[in-house]
């Protein structure tokens, strides 16, 4: 990969994420290759640009390279996002300790359909649970609910950010909760459910 990619380069588990998207890696590093290899039309450099710009200078980005752009600046935002759910995430050891149950037993539970336990394999670290459906003492309330609703039909990164994310119907008087957040404050489970069947298309 180009040096100016060196910060993007992808994990096996990042690409893994990616891919229960639709999104296959040579598209990936087609994307964050493009725009590092890419000249612009204009000549002008980036500086250049920027200065025209100041002085109210227009259309110095033509739309090829404006949307080329917008789809690094997109991937990068995924990356990130896929970054955060694996540096979070935790192990089958992890969760067996914290749930106070066997390795096994957590293996047939994030095996079990529908799942009661949200879990991905991934190619390097294996099984793998996002840390949004803990708390100190278990899982989140109604969790097996809300894993019957999905089932296996959301990608876990859509499921993650979705679970985390702020809400706009989930109001409790102080702005919109995450699903997360909502269920651990004992609220009522069905907009969150609601949500999620919106999501898949129920």
């Amino acid at each position: 990969m180009p040096a100016g990619n060196r910060g993007l380069d992808l994990s096996a588990d990042e690409v893994a994420l990616m891919s229960q998207l639709g999104i296959a890696e040579a598209r990936i590093r087609e994307i964050l290759a493009a725009e590092a290899s890419s000249p612009h039309p204009s000549g002008l450099s980036t500086t250049e640009r920027d200065i025209l710009r100041s002085a109210g200078a227009r259309g110095l980005d033509d739309p090829p390279v404006a949307h080329r752009r917008r789809q690094r600046a997109n991937l990068e935002a995924l990356i990130q996002a896929c970054r955060a759910l694996l540096q979070s995430a935790q192990d089958t050891a992890t969760v067996a300790s914290r749930l106070h149950l066997s390795e096994e037993v957590v293996v047939n539970q994030a095996h079990h359909v529908p799942p009661q336990l949200s879990a991905i394999v991934l190619p390097a670290i294996g099984l793998t649970f996002p840390a949004w459906q803990f708390t100190e003492t278990g899982t989140i309330p109604h969790l097996r609910d809300l894993l019957a609703v999905v089932r296996t039909e959301m990608p876990t990164l859509v499921l993650t950010r979705t679970m985390i994310i702020p809400h706009v119907d989930l109001d409790a008087g102080n702005g919109g909760l995450s699903p997360r957040d909502w269920l651990i404050s004992g609220f009522n489970p069905e907009p969150v459910l609601e949500a999620l069947r919106a999501i898949i298309g129920e």
